[in-house]
């Protein structure tokens, strides 16, 4: 393991190391065999991709073999997950690992935006009260060394510390955060190109481990950062604003973007003239116009900067630009976004196409593996874990986690089989052409397999249109239907879930939304799920553009862009129900695609295992409640 001078690493806490120990009486079965893998990954500086099913403990035993180590030899871990749920439960984790005043340290990063009392409006020294003399004063108050004897420090408890000091609470995160051996946040602050931890990751981190945690998000979002995209008109009405304002500085910037609007105007008007099909039209970046259009942009952008922190005053008429956020400089957030979209669009041109409409131009990102690869090679070690990583070759490939270093580890559920019910139903179609002609069968099923037993259900569909016309077949009055609506909070219908006085509940949702993923419904707050459909992506012009690529590179286009993905979201809202040792539930998935090798064949490997076919469920489902009443009585 090489060493790095650049930057402090915490120090070494051998005694700490020495005593530390899991935090429950012993390991779930496949927990130990992960705990050594992972274990062995690190000490070795390899990247393990682990499948493991929820509920056998992957946090508890990633952070132990990795804290052990970063506490050995004065490492550093980041942990880095897509949801604040899985944050919190790192946080519990570590606070079993590393007790207050034991030399041990671990905190969360929470969003900038999250944790400023100016909403960043003013996040810019010497502006900004909260970062005058940041360094000398955060030195005087002793907060660091106060926050580093509670062990473990959330971003909350950050936040109200240092705001009671008036210092910045995310510097102040950020300042613990290099005394410390765990750092737990967001994929964006490892993997964002815009906002990742540059005082880490720009000097050499070859000491530094990495965790990340639902590794089956990572690529998507990946492929959001780079893939930037611009509103023609507020890139229009941001140049015009600041060519009226005066100044050198704003000047500079209006005169720089007027350039990409004329860009812009230019490309789409050559478009319309030689595409027959209206927008949105697919046409490559052109790399030797946008490159020296970026570097033009970035000068302006540096300049407007240095303009601003010595006191200048953003030009006016731009508050109502789309896209930015409340309190946030327009003309700076535009000037990002159009050096971003010049950035993109000098990129790999296999893998960086954009796709344009009179009102905006986006580049995509095809395959965001190359990005991933290289900060993941900045670590001595990486673990990527989720319950959906199998299959491990397109999981290594999307996730630029493939190569002579990579290993990967299948385990099973560590709960037992008599207690879960997998099965598809292959008596129903759930493909776009026949789904209207099947919806009321579906119905019919969904109806008589909750008759047999009263409780709380989970339906999943692939849209919310396709989950009305099924729900509209549902009869009245013998279960209660809940619905999932966009934008809803998770909470209000969890608790009509765990508050049931004891009827037959269905709660109707998505796959991939908030109660698919990331929700855990232990005991009877689900003793079933029905998976309607393999949940595969919409078809759309972006979605067929990656289909494209795959193909042309892989001859697999169609189980790239459309089956792995869909397949995912189906693991996933089936395992919402399996969380403990002490659960009970079934798992339906509807439709005959269930039945066919290129579905079947990429479910894990204990769900082909177990999984049954059966045309009608019903009498499967009623003899596991038999068997569970049996078990229930002996």
């Amino acid at each position: 393991m090489s060493e790095s001078t650049t930057r402090p690493a915490p120090a070494a806490r051998p005694e700490l190391a020495a005593r530390l120990a899991l935090p429950f009486a012993a390991p779930r079965p496949g927990q130990d065999v992960m705990l050594r893998d992972v274990a062995d990954a690190f000490d070795s500086g390899l990247r393990l991709l682990c499948s493991a099913p929820t509920g056998i403990g992957k946090t508890a035993a990633a952070l132990f073999p990795a804290l052990r180590l970063a506490l050995r030899e004065g490492l550093r871990v980041f942990f880095a997950t897509a949801k604040n749920s899985q944050q919190e439960l790192a946080l519990d984790t570590l606070r079993r690992l590393i007790p207050p005043k034991s030399g041990g340290c671990a905190v969360q990063i929470v969003a900038k935006e999250r944790s400023c009392p100016l909403d960043g409006r003013r996040c810019r020294e010497p502006r900004c009260a909260y970062q005058d003399r940041f360094a000398e004063r955060l030195a005087e108050s002793l907060l660091l060394e106060r926050l580093e004897g509670r062990g473990v420090v959330a971003g909350a408890s950050v936040r109200e510390q240092a705001l009671a000091l008036e210092l910045c609470p995310f510097e102040t995160s950020l300042a613990l955060a290099e005394r410390a051996h765990v750092v737990v946040s967001d994929f964006n602050y490892v993997f964002e190109p815009n906002v990742y931890l540059r005082r880490f990751f720009d000097a050499p981190h070859d000491c530094d481990l990495l965790i990340v945690d639902e590794a089956h998000n990572l690529p998507a979002r990946a492929v959001g950062y780079h893939s930037p995209e611009l509103e023609i008109g507020a890139l229009e009405q941001a140049a015009a604003a600041a060519l009226a304002a005066g100044g050198s500085a704003a000047r500079a910037a209006g005169v720089a973007l007027s350039a990409l609007v004329d860009a812009c105007h230019d490309t789409v008007a050559r478009l319309v003239g030689e595409r027959d099909a209206p927008a949105p039209w697919v046409e490559a970046p052109e790399r030797t116009l946008l490159e020296p259009l970026g570097e033009r942009i970035e000068d302006a952008g540096a300049g407007y900067r240095a303009f601003l922190a010595a006191g200048g005053k953003p030009p006016p008429g731009l508050s109502a630009a789309p896209g930015v956020r409340a309190g946030r400089d327009p003309l700076r957030a535009v000037l990002f976004a159009a050096r971003d979209f010049c950035r993109a669009g000098t990129g790999d041109p296999e893998r960086f196409t954009a796709i344009w409409s009179p009102e905006r131009a986006k580049v995509l990102c095809l395959d965001p593996a190359p990005e991933l690869r290289a900060r993941l090679s900045g670590f001595h070690a990486a673990l990527l874990m989720s319950a959906t990583l199998t299959p491990f070759e397109f999981h290594q490939r999307r996730l630029g986690a493939d190569g002579p270093a990579a290993l990967t580890l299948d385990l099973p559920s560590p709960f037992p089989r008599e207690r879960r019910l997998l099965a598809s139903v292959s008596s129903v179609d759930t493909t776009f052409r026949r789904r209207a002609e099947d919806a009321p069968r579906i119905a019919q099923l969904i109806e008589e397999t909750v008759a047999l037993r009263t409780g709380n259900y989970l339906a999943f569909f692939s849209s919310f249109a396709y989950r009305d016309q099924v729900v509209a077949h549902l009869g009245r009055g013998s279960q209660r239907v809940l619905l999932q609506i966009p934008g809803m909070p998770a909470e209000s219908a969890l608790g009509l879930l765990r508050d049931n006085p004891g009827e037959t509940r269905i709660l109707c949702a998505v796959h991939g939304g908030i109660f698919a993923e990331g929700v855990d419904y232990p005991g009877d707050m689900a003793i079933g799920v029905f998976v309607v459909g393999p949940g595969l992506p919409a078809v759309s012009p972006e979605q067929e553009l990656v289909r494209s690529y795959y193909e042309t590179r892989l001859g697999a286009g169609f189980e790239y862009a459309y089956v792995n993905p869909g397949l995912e979201r189906v693991v996933q809202a089936g395992g919402r129900a399996i969380r403990t040792p002490d659960d009970r539930a079934f798992v339906l998935l509807l439709g005959r695609r269930f039945s066919e090798p290129l579905y079947r064949d990429r479910l894990p490997a204990y769900w082909r295992e177990e999984l049954i076919d059966s045309d009608d469920p019903v009498p499967l489902v009623r003899a596991f409640w038999q068997s569970a009443d049996v078990a229930a009585q002996s």
